[in-house]
C-alpha cells in the first residue's frame, strides 16, 4: 500500500487577475516542505476566476499548452518534484473549441494529459464545449514503484447530468469504479447555493485541525460529495476535492475542500473551512489496485 502526500490550495482568486492569482498561490505555498508533497491540486479555473459572462469575455483568458496555468504547473512540479493538477480555461489550438479543463503535469514537469469537463454547469455553457467523456489514467509518483490509477473530475461532473439524469445513475462514480480508480481528484468551483441531498450524519471526520462549529458548517456539503461517490464505497479509494472560496459577481463558493477515504463508510481525513483560504497538506494510504 502506497502512502502519499496530498496538498490542496483553497483560496479566493480575483476574476481575470491571472498574474496576481499566481503570485497569491505562490505565497501560500512558500513555506511548503517539498519532501511532504506528492500531488498538488488547485481549484477549477484556478488562476482566471470563474464567472465569465460569455465566450467574448473569456476569450483573451483561454490558454493552450504554453499558457500561464500549465507553465506555472510545470515550474511548480519541478520545484516540488510532485504531480500538479490545475484547472484552466482551454482553447484547442486545432479546432479552436474552448473547454473547462484540468492540466495534469507529472513530477518531472511534463504535461501528461488534459482532462476536459464532461458535465457542464450553466456558467460553462455560455462559452465551453463539453468534454468527450470521463477519463482515467495512471500517474507515477516520485519514489513509488507502481503508478496510481486516477480519475479526474471537475465540479459538475459529480452531479447528475444537467441535474435531470436519474440521481442514482452516479455517472462519474460508476466510471471511476469500472476503471478501478484508486484516487479521485476533483477541481471545483462549488457553490453555496447548491443544497445537499443527503443526511449530513453519514460522514465522519478524523481531523483534529478545526473546530466543532467549522465541522458543522461543512458536513452537509461533504456528505453530498460522499453520496455522489456511492458506487465507490468499500473500495478504500481516496476522494480529493479542492474548492475555492469567496464571492464573484454575486455568486458565493462554499470552500470545504477535503480528503476523504471511501471505506464502508466515508471518512474525512482532512478538510478546510467553508470560507477561509487554507493550504491542506495530509498523507493518505492508497489501496492496492484491484485484481
Amino acid at each position: 500500500m502506497a502512502r502519499i502526500g496530498i496538498c490542496l490550495v483553497q483560496y479566493d482568486p480575483n476574476l481575470g487577475d491571472v498574474d496576481g492569482n499566481i503570485e497569491r498561490v505562490d505565497q501560500m505555498l512558500g513555506r511548503l516542505n517539498p519532501k511532504l508533497v506528492d500531488i498538488l491540486l488547485l481549484p477549477e479555473m484556478a488562476f482566471t476566476g470563474y464567472m465569465f459572462r460569455d465566450r467574448e469575455e473569456i476569450y483573451s483568458f483561454l490558454e493552450d499548452e504554453d499558457g500561464p496555468s500549465i507553465s506555472w504547473a510545470r515550474k511548480t512540479a519541478r520545484i516540488l518534484q510532485a504531480a500538479v493538477l490545475v484547472g484552466f480555461p482551454e482553447i484547442d489550438s486545432v479546432t479552436r473549441q474552448a473547454y473547462n479543463s484540468i492540466a495534469v503535469v507529472n513530477y518531472h514537469g511534463h504535461l501528461q494529459t488534459i482532462y476536459r469537463k464532461h458535465f457542464l454547469y450553466e456558467t460553462d455553457k455560455t462559452w465551453a464545449s463539453e468534454g468527450p467523456d470521463f477519463q482515467t489514467f495512471d500517474l507515477h509518483i516520485r519514489g513509488q514503484p507502481n503508478p496510481i490509477r486516477v480519475s479526474p473530475a471537475i465540479c459538475m461532473d459529480l452531479n447528475p447530468k444537467d441535474f435531470v439524469a436519474p440521481f442514482d445513475l452516479f455517472e462519474f462514480a460508476t466510471h471511476a469504479k469500472s476503471s478501478q480508480a484508486q484516487l479521485i481528484l476533483c477541481c471545483m468551483n462549488w457553490l453555496v447555493s447548491e443544497p445537499p441531498e443527503d443526511d449530513a450524519d453519514s460522514v465522519a471526520s478524523t481531523s483534529s485541525q478545526t473546530s466543532v462549529e467549522q465541522w458543522e458548517d461543512v458536513k452537509s456539503t461533504l456528505s453530498y460529495w460522499a453520496l455522489r461517490m456511492s458506487p465507490m464505497m468499500g473500495s478504500n479509494a481516496i476522494f480529493v476535492g479542492c474548492n475555492r472560496v469567496g464571492t464573484e459577481r454575486g455568486t458565493t463558493f462554499t470552500g470545504s475542500s477535503c480528503v476523504m477515504k471511501l471505506g464502508e463508510q466515508p471518512l474525512v481525513v482532512d478538510y478546510a473551512g467553508k470560507t477561509g483560504e487554507q493550504v491542506i497538506l495530509t498523507s493518505v494510504d492508497i489501496p492496492p489496485l484491484a485484481t
